[in-house]
């Protein structure tokens, strides 16, 4: 309502941070659904219009690369050492994206295990960047993604 609007408003207002550590939620949040939205379209569009496989890869490698370059531009990496990690990065997740074409599962829910290879993927470059990789880190995130594709696996309709 009414209210609660201006409520959100003056809390917004009052609280307002514009440094690069307060983006850095909102950048993550608009790159995993710029690549979930865009990564679900490419895959429903080889059901509906018959687009050939290699177009979309093209496409979603270009999506790709923009979310990992804004979001390793947002932790204050150097230009040369983000693009240098982004084509790695978009060039290690082309074989996955390719090899989703052919399962047997929903463009969204295709959209969704690539979102999820992405995430876990940035997290451990952004770790890294920052020199805040610990083995620690890496199996909580391991055992996360696991479990996480895990039971999207076993939830889902197969076709």
């Amino acid at each position: 309502s009414y209210y609660y609007f201006k409520e959100l408003r003056r809390k917004l207002i009052r609280d307002a941070d514009f440094s690069v550590g307060s983006f850095l939620g909102w950048a993550d949040t608009v790159a995993l659904w710029l690549v979930f939205l865009a990564s679900s379209f490419s895959y429903a569009l080889t059901y509906f219009l018959k687009i050939s496989n290699y177009l979309l890869i093209i496409i979603i490698l270009g999506v790709l690369f923009v979310s990992i370059w804004q979001s390793l531009l947002f932790i204050g990496t150097k230009l040369k050492t983000s693009l240098l990690y982004t084509i790695l990065f978009a060039i290690a997740l082309i074989p996955i994206a390719w090899s989703l074409f052919f399962l047997p599962f929903g463009y969204n829910v295709l959209g969704l295990i690539l979102t999820i290879c992405y995430y876990f993927g940035l997290s451990f470059i952004r770790f890294y960047l920052m020199d805040n990789l610990s083995l620690k880190k890496i199996k909580y995130n391991l055992i996360f993604m696991i479990l996480s594709l895990a039971v999207l696996l076993t939830v889902i309709k197969w076709r």
